[in-house]
This record gives C-alpha cells, structure tokens and sequence, in this order.
C-alpha cells in the first residue's frame, strides 16, 4: 500500500472516530456503534476504536459484544487501562465473575503509575472500588453457593415413568399421539446421547503445554436439542459434570473455529468472512456450535445459577444471529446452511428465549423492571403472529418432534401473555387505574391460560397446571360456578393421567398443593349445590367457602 493510500485510510479512519464520539455524548449508541464499525473496516488494529464500540454495547445492554470489542482492544494494545475496565463490566454482567476480576486487576496494573492527573486519579479510585466490589462478590457467593438442584436418575423421573408406559400409550393409536411421554421420551434420547459423547473426553497433561482435552463433536448438538424438546429432562447425575461440560464446550468450540466468547454482531462478522474465503463447509459447523453453546451456556445461567439476565443476553443474541441468518440465506439449501436456521430449531430457541424473559421480569418485577410486560406480551404475540400457521413438514412421523417444536411453544407463547397480562394487573392496581381496566387484565390472564393449556396433553403438567392458573384468575373476575365448574372438572379428571408421568417432577411440591385446593374447592361447591347453598348463577371465591 503506497503513503498516499495509508494517510487517506488514516484520515478516513479519524473522520469516523470523531463523528463515533460525537454520536456517542449524545448518547446516540447505535449511529456511533456505526461510526466505529465503519472505522474498524478501514482499520481493525486501532484499539481505541474497538474500546469504544465495546463502550457503545455496554449502553445497548449487548455485553457479549462489549467484552469481546474490549478483548480485541486489549490484544492490540495489552497496556489500555480503559479497554481492560470494560471488558471488566461488560463480565459482570454476563455473570463471568472471576474473570471480571481478572481484568480489573489488569485495569489497576496497566494504569499510569506516576503523574497522575486529577481524572486519572479518580479513575483509578474508581478501578480500586469495582476490584474490591468483585472481589467480595466472588467471596459471598463461594461462602453461599447458589443451590443448583442436582437431580439423580431414579425410577420415579418423569422419563423412566414415561418408557414404562410407553407401550399402552401407543396402543391406544392415534388418540394417544399428543401423550407428553411422546416429548420427554425424544428430549431422554438425545440427553443420552450427548451424555454418551461427553464421557469420551480425555485429559492429557502434556510437558511444557498443560492439559489438553480430546474427545468428540456433536454432544453441544444432542444437549442443545434435547433441552429444546423438553427442558425438564435435565439432570445432573455425574459430581464433575459441570467440568465435563465445560472442557466440552471448549473443544467443540476449537474443532469448529466457532465465535462462542463473542456477541452477535462479532459472530455475524466473523460468520461473513468466513463464508466469503471458504464458503458453507467453512462457516456452518462454526454457526452451529456457537448458536448450541450460547443457549446451553444461557441455560445452564438461568437454570442453576439463576442469573436469568444472563440468559436472557445469549438467548437474545442467538436469536439475533438466526434472524440475520435467515434473511441473509434465505434461499440458501439446509444442507449448506445448516438446521439451525430450519422453522423448528428457530421456534425452539424463541421458546427459551420467551421463557428467560418470563424468569427475568420475575426476578425483578414491577414497573421499573428490564423486563417489562409489555416486552413480555410483544414477544409472545409477534411468535405466535409469525408461527400461527407454520405446521410440521410432510414426512414428520415423530409425535414427541411434533409436539416439542410445533404445538408446545406456541402454548408457551399464551402462557406468557397470560402472565403478563397477570402482572399488568398489579401494576394498574398500583398506579390506582380505574377498576375496568384491571378486571380486563385480570379477563385476559383467565383466556390466556385457557388457551395455553390447549396446547398441552391431558397427560402433560402443564396443561393441568394452566387449567389452574386459569382458575384463579376467573375467581378474581367474578366468574358463575356454571363456567367454574367445568374447568374444575377437567383439573380433576387430568390430575391421574398426568401423575403417570409427572407425579415426582421439579415443580410437583408447589403444584400439587394448589391442585389439592382446588379439588377441596369443587367438593365444597358441588356439597353447597346438593344442600341448596349456592345456586349455578352464583359468583364465588374460594374464601367463601371457608
């Protein structure tokens, strides 16, 4: 490249620098994420511009792609306190505290050491606090480890349940083909298999290197699809099993050239270029382990570590790049660009996205939350709007396929607009809104799970588990023991089959005590209409009764 070429880049490259900082003091993100983006396509060694693109995506709450930008800054210039103190940030949020802790130790140490003005000063007391902040985090939650529910494998599993009845269901035809043992059984099948590949991996301690780990691909495949089918089959009957999955994810991750440590829009990059110097065979393994390990890690954050925040941002960005992906291949063959972009994987992972919503808002509910209701309600109602009509394809014979990535999300999807419509209700009671107005909410959470457990078997919890929620919403709204009676009824009648399969899992304690109340509830009623109490045009609650 001649001078000339080089001061022109350089020049232009500054332009866009300046334009990214301006955009960013008026705290417009996304123009001067732009700027920089721009400026890192002329120049990908300038570190300040990565650490400031890294500074934008902390604004836009897209803190994977925070910590990487301030990791590639930091590898182009290993002595930049600032790059080191976002990256730092940008950790924390994602819940990766250790190493947080790392990098504001690395902020400290790469900090002018002498001379120091005013502004380096107290960024440096700055730097101190949030060091000393992480590090008696870390030191709280090793002296009180989150409880991470281990499950052992035992007869009572609502998997081992399943197989042993398998056979009469299937007997029964084709009445019995939406049975949740269909589900739970494929969601068993492909856990044991990713199992399976799993323990196949070695360590070896090599001289001068360190430990290395060799085994196979395709467990992060198996897991990711077995959670998605079903994600009550998880379990954790090995001690080291957390190690186990860790050294996996990195050697998928390696054998792929995958993008797992960075955001969305590094892996889109990445993905890009990829495809441009090798084509598909190049990008879509890479694609495929960085999707798989995102929702696992995302997962694996919500559901044992209950940091659902987190599991929120690698839901979000594995839809981001499922999205873009769609769009950019659309008619591009499966077989090129893999299953992750067919209808029933994306649905799946919209699902668990739907659902890290759901445990974040309740995390920290109320107006101010992150995660709002209304966030909440968009999101089921644009899924189902986008999936209302998408039926499993010609040829599809596994019901448990079927049921898991084509009629169960969209039941998720109700779910949750119930839920958020109950959550609304609280807050227009809060704000003092007129009564009609909390009474629709309180209306359309009854629907809500009405509709919800439609979409669940007779024999799924789930569908009982609605049935309820149902009810307790059309207590509030004033409902006849007419209409009550029949959503009792089908409560009772489910409660046997559903326990064929259901009776010992996670949530059976807290489920089975409102179910209880409510069969007492029903006996009570039918008692009062025997005895002349209560007529069939009588609005009831259960505190009536008591």
């Amino acid at each position: 490249m001649s001078d000339i070429s080089t001061i022109l880049i350089a020049v232009s490259v500054a332009k866009l620098k300046d334009q990214g900082n301006a955009l960013f003091v008026k705290k417009q993100y996304r123009e001067a994420y732009q700027k920089y983006t721009e400026a890192i396509k002329q120049d990908d060694k300038n570190a300040i511009i990565y650490a400031n693109r890294a500074a934008c995506c902390l604004n836009l709450k897209k803190y994977m792609d925070a910590a990487k930008d301030a990791q590639l800054a930091v590898e182009i210039d290993p002595t930049y306190s600032k790059a080191w103190a976002r990256r730092a940030t940008a950790l924390n949020m994602i819940a990766q505290h250790e190493e947080s802790l790392r990098c504001w130790k690395e902020a400290l140490v790469t900090l002018q050491k002498e001379n120091l003005t005013a502004a380096k000063l107290k960024q440096k007391e700055e730097y101190k606090a949030e060091f000393e902040a992480m590090r008696l985090k870390i030191e709280h939650m090793k002296a009180a480890p989150t409880e991470v529910g281990i499950q052992l494998k035992t007869e009572n599993m609502p998997w081992v349940k399943a197989e042993a009845i398998i056979d009469s269901i299937r007997s029964r035809g084709f009445d019995a083909v939406t049975s949740s043992a269909y589900a739970i059984l494929g969601a068993n099948e492909e856990f044991k298999q990713g199992m399976s590949k799993m323990k196949l991996q070695k360590e070896t301690n090599v001289p001068g290197v360190g430990v290395q780990i060799s085994g196979v691909s395709g467990a992060l495949e198996n897991l990711s699809n077995a959670v998605m089918r079903d994600s009550r089959i998880f379990h954790i009957a090995e001690q080291n099993w957390i190690k186990m999955f860790n050294n996996q994810t990195r050697l998928e991750c390696q054998m792929s050239k995958a993008w797992q440590d960075g955001g969305a829009a590094y892996a889109i990059e990445q993905a890009q270029k990829r495809h441009r110097e090798e084509g598909f065979d190049g990008v879509r393994r890479a694609l495929s382990v960085t999707i798989r390990s995102w929702l696992l890690l995302g997962f694996l954050e919500g559901g044992l570590r209950q940091i659902h925040a987190t599991q929120v941002e690698y839901m979000a960005r594995a839809v981001e790049v499922l999205d873009w992906g769609r769009k950019k291949w659309r008619n591009v063959p499966t077989d090129d660009k893999g299953v992750i972009f067919i209808y029933s994987f994306y649905m799946g992972v919209r699902a668990m996205l739907m659902q890290a919503y759901m445990e974040a808002y309740a995390d920290n509910p109320g107006p101010s939350s992150k995660f709002p209701p209304k966030l909440l309600r968009d999101e089921a109602q644009n899924f189902l709007r986008e999936f209302e009509d998408i039926a499993p394809p010609p040829g599809v014979v596994d019901p448990g396929f079927c049921s898991s990535f084509y009629v169960y999300p969209k039941g998720q999807a109700h779910a949750l607009i119930a839920y958020a419509n109950a959550q609304m209700t609280r807050i227009a009671a809060s704000k003092k809104e007129e009564e009609e107005i909390v009474i629709d909410y309180f209306n359309k959470a009854a629907q809500g799970y009405l509709e919800a457990a439609s979409f669940y078997p007779q024999d799924d919890e789930q569908h009982v588990w609605y049935l309820n929620c149902a009810l307790d919403h059309l207590y509030v709204v004033g409902t006849t023991i007419a209409d009550l009676l029949p959503v009792m009824e089908r409560i009772r009648l489910a409660i046997p089959e559903m326990k064929k399969i259901w009776e010992f899992s996670q949530m059976s304690q807290n489920r089975d005590k409102a179910l209880q109340k409510t069969l007492w509830v029903e006996e009570d009623i039918r008692e009062g209409l025997l005895n002349g109490k209560f007529t069939m045009d009588v609005k009831i609650m259960p505190e009536q009764l008591k």
